[in-house]
């Protein structure tokens, strides 16, 4: 009897989640608040679900229509609240989501960006204006290889791509204007 009370006074404090049987303390927010489980929490606790709906995205693409499918109605529904946690969250991980963006587009660290910025002082590769307001520096990359060239106002970064970076059309457009010049 002594020993059902112990594990009474235990399972109050802490929970076995239902997936991977781990035994995790309820008050710390490892469970979900619900109010079709037992004394008001989940089944199974935040790393578990998290983990299940990984396998299952990964795995089942049907999974992976309906968690869409949902997501989409929701912010519909809530246009206005998902603008502004979408807002909220950017600017609280403004940096992590630049350094994410950086590797995963263009196969650099943040410190090779800013190394980059500090080397070409803030300023654009072909015009050298400088970053403001108005003027906003992109990263100019090769297409073909991947390989990141400079830092490029977007005016300079449109115009490498109207020509598709080809240096032939680019002296072509130069002794075109050349020769307008002379005409005016």
């Amino acid at each position: 009897m002594a020993d059902k009370i112990q594990s009474e006074s235990i399972s109050s404090d802490t929970k076995k989640c239902s997936i991977y049987k781990s035994v995790k303390p309820r008050s710390t927010g490892f469970y979900k608040n619900s109010q079709n489980g037992i004394n008001g929490c989940s089944a199974y606790c935040r790393d578990c679900h998290k983990q299940r709906c990984k396998t299952l995205w990964n795995a089942d693409p049907e999974y992976r229509k309906r968690r869409l499918s949902v997501s989409k109605r929701w912010a519909e529904s809530h246009r206005k609240r998902f603008r502004e946690y979408t807002k909220k969250y950017r600017v609280n991980h403004l940096l992590r989501l630049m350094r994410e963006r950086l590797e995963k587009k263009y196969g650099i660290t943040y410190e090779a960006y800013t190394s980059l910025r500090i080397a070409q002082h803030d300023a654009c590769a072909i015009c050298d204006r400088h970053e403001s307001s108005s003027i906003r520096l992109v990263i100019d990359h090769c297409h073909e290889t991947g390989i990141v060239r400079g830092l490029l106002c977007d005016n300079c970064n449109r115009a490498l791509g109207c020509v598709g970076d080809s240096i032939l059309l680019l002296h072509s457009a130069i002794a075109y204007l050349e020769r307008a010049r002379g005409r005016f």
